[in-house]
């Protein structure tokens, strides 16, 4: 099975905040919550990806954002290789710009285990890692 190539965006906010959405009814793996972004288009690189992603889905303008970590994982589904992004500087308020659910969650309360949001299994190896991370990054 090829891998689908995707980008995801750790946007940080003020006071160790990150900024997650929620996946849309109708939608692969609906209900669950997420790191924004999305599939990698023909001719685009990562980076390109990502800018357009977030500017789709969150309406952000990204400036800064660093290659963080590489993640794949199979679903019964699909088979993805996610390149996962630190994204510690843009232009704009982050929102669900396509009418998805967003907001900003400290990330001790993302990344406890009695939390309430409830992410896909290949967003789990973020979340461990946010957890180790001295905060602010």
């Amino acid at each position: 099975m090829r891998r689908l190539p995707v980008v995801a965006g750790v946007v940080i906010g003020e006071g160790a905040r990150i900024f997650i959405t929620r996946r849309a009814k109708g939608r692969h793996l609906s209900g669950f919550w997420e790191f924004p972004g999305g599939k990698v288009e023909e001719g685009e690189t990562s980076f390109q990806a990502l800018h357009r992603e977030l500017q789709e889905e969150l309406a952000i303008v990204v400036k800064k954002a660093d290659l963080w970590m590489q993640i794949q994982h199979d679903y019964s589904a699909m088979s993805i290789a996610m390149e996962v992004f630190m994204v510690t500087d843009y232009e704009g308020v982050p929102r669900g710009a396509e009418g998805q659910q967003g907001q900003w969650v400290e990330i001790g309360e993302l990344c406890a285990e009695s939390t309430e949001f409830l992410f896909p299994e290949a967003n789990q190896a973020i979340l461990v890692k946010l957890a180790a991370l001295a905060w602010p990054p």
